[in-house]
């Protein structure tokens, strides 16, 4: 009867205390938090099987795609055993109390990262505390913890500890996500916390047993435990009573790269959902016994690209194999393009004895969507279904995991019982090579080697030029008409003679010209520059073993087809861009020698990493933004000598004029700008990881085109290309002047914020992808481009 009475109370404090959030315990022990402030939904009565029950109703709090804040539950009043109101000065004390603690037995002092912690600032404003990854306040602004998420920084915590339980004592919360620091077992308190949606220990050291009270959590819809120190048979509770959830995707259970060990019990395996979760259950770093494993393929009904439904158990049926091929258009997914050159003529020798490629392409949301010119251009012969986003599962029903664990390329060969006989992530014996590109890519191509064995062996000789009759002749692409004119040289890579005929070697070095000048300061200093094409004939178009090229990222040979422009202006850099006209698979990267002379090696064609290689390093002698995670050398903190190696770029020769080691803001080569109102709407600061490092490099955006290759140059970068284009250009008169450049800039300026507000935009509903890096770092070379052209004559 009190509850009855609370109810009015109920409909009163929504009214009256909307600055407060609810807490409702019912008698299974599940909780429901609800956050008045937010909300519009309220408390109703509905009618249920013939009772009145109450629907609790939540609201999306991130953006209206995503219901990772949204709850709606139903409740009958029997069901109700405690409803508290708990104001947001309770929820902010208990929480600070709660961090203090969780700070001291965590060994605060120590870590990397943590930004205001203890402090009287708002805990939204404490490093990694509801959505705040950076320590300037950008988190979610509760009072209490609704997300704890350290994942973001690698190391930050460096001495193992076990959870502690003052966790629970933080507030409804949501999220837990470490990647370093944690160690011991999943502590049983974690069982109780109902509100939890999200426990992510990616790369902790957790070993033991795994409560199945976690599994049994009412909101939870992520689970991972990568790459930790689990051994022993696989939890076969615990996986069943997450399988048994359909709340959490496949795409969302991580329990891969442990130490796992034995088979993978029947009853896990003829789970329906096995097919969808298989990837993050068998692929562990010694080798599970898969002797008796029969792997399930997906099975689904989509709609291709043309509108027409794909039955996917129809599809196995009638073909001895169908090739599930998860593969990508846009400039992220340049291996797979590079799996392409095989699997085309591979598909067309095999289509009619058996074998059939369903292609199920990734719409990358930072590029470009696949189209029927792109298939036509490159002539991809097979079907393909289009991922529109990576939060629209309903065409595929549960493939989800499979999908977002497949990468790119992704290569998993069913036979006509709907079992996957082959794939690109783990052998027969059980090793995996999900998590090595190259072994990865190694593995892929033994699809070739399997299909000879079922499907007969194939022809797969390459054409070979004949005519190299053109190789060398020069096309003008541009003259200068203001200024004393900058030479660019465009040159070939992998275009046969055939290509060379039929236009399309042309084609592709226009495609560059108009690439190279789509950003500003470029598009406006474009009348400054000379634009010149040489025509080179490689022996085969292609770049697999075995075929040879023009060039073969020799920089001598570069120079010498550079050369060929007889009408270079001398004395002068050589600016050489080596263009690809098939993707390579490799990463494109940039020649800088002491003269200020460049040779980019284009891999990828004309698209932004272009503008990256070329217009950042090669002109404007820009460095990289990003953060190296390549596995070869140190790329955690920036060591001294990185530090003086900067400093010496930057004073002897000028480079490096958008990344500095220092992180004051009145120190940083940008100063400038930060204290420019004019340019506040770029956001410019000091933001840690650049220079290929994690810690201790800083750049002056949170993204540019020298970071992801999806952005414009920001202003520090915008001002470094002005500077060298016009005092080549203009000659040694010319003087530089802040204010003239600001009036300059206006364009760059309005390109750059346009394209922040309209990124900004589309993070709220992309995805989180891991980026394949598409640049490798720069190669310095001392001495001239004559010293290196001498090489190629000796």
């Amino acid at each position: 009867m009190l509850l009855l009475a609370l109810l009015p109370f109920v409909g009163w404090a929504q009214q009256n205390y909307y600055g407060q959030h609810v807490s409702i315990k019912l008698a299974t022990g599940d909780s429901i938090q609800y956050d008045l402030k937010l909300s519009n939904g309220g408390f109703k009565p509905i009618v249920k099987d013939g009772k009145v029950q109450w629907y609790f109703q939540g609201i999306p709090r991130i953006c209206p795609n995503d219901d990772y804040w949204s709850y709606n539950e139903h409740f009958s009043l029997e069901d109700v055993e405690r409803i508290d109101f708990r104001s947001f000065e309770y929820d902010e004390t208990e929480a600070r109390k709660a961090l203090v603690e969780f700070y001291h037995v965590m060994d605060g002092d120590k870590w990397e990262h943590k930004e205001n912690w203890c402090s009287d600032k708002p805990i939204w404003e404490w490093f990694g505390i509801n959505g705040n990854t950076s320590g300037n306040g950008s988190g979610r602004k509760y009072p209490w913890v609704e997300e704890i998420w350290f994942s973001c920084v690698v190391d930050n915590i460096p001495t193992l500890h076990t959870l502690p339980d003052c966790i629970s004592k933080m507030g409804p919360i949501k999220t837990i996500g470490f990647n370093a620091g944690i160690g011991g077992e999943l502590p049983e308190f974690l069982g109780n916390i109902y509100s939890l949606h999200t426990l992510n220990f990616d790369r902790c050291s957790l070993t033991g047993t795994i409560p199945v009270s976690i599994a049994k959590l009412p909101h939870l819809f992520t689970f991972g435990i990568p790459e930790n120190q689990y051994s022993g048979p696989l939890p076969e509770e615990f996986i069943l009573t997450c399988l048994e959830k359909k709340n959490i995707p496949g795409n969302n259970f991580y329990l891969n790269h442990n130490n796992f060990s034995g088979s993978v019990p029947k009853s896990i395996q003829q789970h329906r959902r096995f097919a969808d979760t298989w990837p993050s259950i068998i692929v562990q770093n010694n080798p599970l016994d898969l002797q008796d494993l029969l792997i399930p393929a997906p099975i689904f009904k989509a709609k291709d690209i043309n509108g027409n439904y794909i039955d996917l158990a129809e599809t196995y049926k009638k073909h001895k194999y169908t090739l599930l091929y998860m593969w990508g258009s846009s400039s992220h997914y340049t291996s797979s393009q590079v799996f392409n050159q095989s699997l085309i003529p591979a598909y067309e020798a095999y289509k009619d004895k058996g074998m059939e490629v369903i292609g199920i392409h990734y719409d990358n949301p930072f590029g470009d969507l696949l189209s029927s010119g792109y298939l036509n251009s490159h002539e991809i012969p097979w079907n393909n279904i289009m991922r529109k986003d990576w939060e629209d599962w309903e065409q595929v029903g549960e493939a989800s995991g499979l999908f977002a664990r497949g990468g790119c390329p992704g290569v998993f060969l069913v036979d006509q019982n709907g079992i996957i006989v082959f794939n690109n992530m783990i052998d027969e014996n059980g090793v995996a090579y999900d998590d090595d590109l190259d072994k990865k890519m190694e593995r892929s191509y033994e699809l070739f080697t399997f299909l000879e064995e079922k499907l007969g062996k194939i022809d797969t000789e390459l054409y070979t030029s004949t005519d190299y009759s053109h190789d060398g002749e020069v096309t003008t692409l541009q003259t200068a008409s203001k200024g004393q004119g900058i030479d660019l040289v465009f040159v070939g890579e992998g275009f046969t003679d055939k290509d060379i005929a039929d236009g399309g070697f042309d084609k592709s070095m226009n495609d560059a010209l108009e690439q190279f000048f789509a950003y500003e300061p470029y598009t406006s200093l474009r009348d400054r520059f000379n634009v010149y094409a040489v025509k080179t004939v490689s022996p085969n178009a292609e770049f697999v073993d075995g075929c040879k090229h023009a060039i073969d990222l020799d920089v001598s040979k570069a120079l010498d087809y550079a050369t060929k422009v007889t009408n270079l202006i001398p004395d002068r850099p050589m600016y050489v861009s080596v263009i690809y006209n098939k993707t390579n698979g490799e990463r494109s990267f940039c020649v800088m020698l002491e003269d200020n002379s460049y040779i980019c090696f284009a891999m990828d064609g004309a698209n932004n990493v272009f503008n990256h290689e070329a217009g950042g390093h090669g002109i404007g002698k820009l460095f990289d933004e990003y953060v190296e995670t390549a596995k070869e050398g140190d790329w955690t903190h920036m060591p001294d000598e990185a530090k003086i190696e900067l400093d010496n770029l930057w004073t002897t020769l000028g480079w490096g004029a958008n990344v500095d080691w220092r992180s004051n803001p009145t120190e940083v080569k940008w100063t400038k700008f930060i204290n420019d109102t004019r340019y506040a709407d770029e956001k410019i600061g000091v933001y840690e990881g650049s220079y290929l490092y994690w810690y201790g490099a800083y750049r002056p955006t949170e993204n540019s085109m020298m970071r992801y290759n999806d952005m414009p140059f920001n202003a520090p970068s915008r001002e470094a290309i002005y500077k060298r284009v016009m005092q080549e250009s203009e000659g040694d008169g010319w003087t530089y002047d802040y204010e003239t450049f600001v009036s300059f800039d206006a364009a760059g300026h309005s390109q750059f914020v346009n394209a922040l507000n309209t990124y900004t935009a589309r993070q709220k509903t992309a995805p989180k992808i891991e980026r394949q890096q598409l640049t490798a770092p720069p190669v310095f070379l001392k001495g001239t481009w004559q010293d290196e052209l001498k090489k190629n004559n000796k």
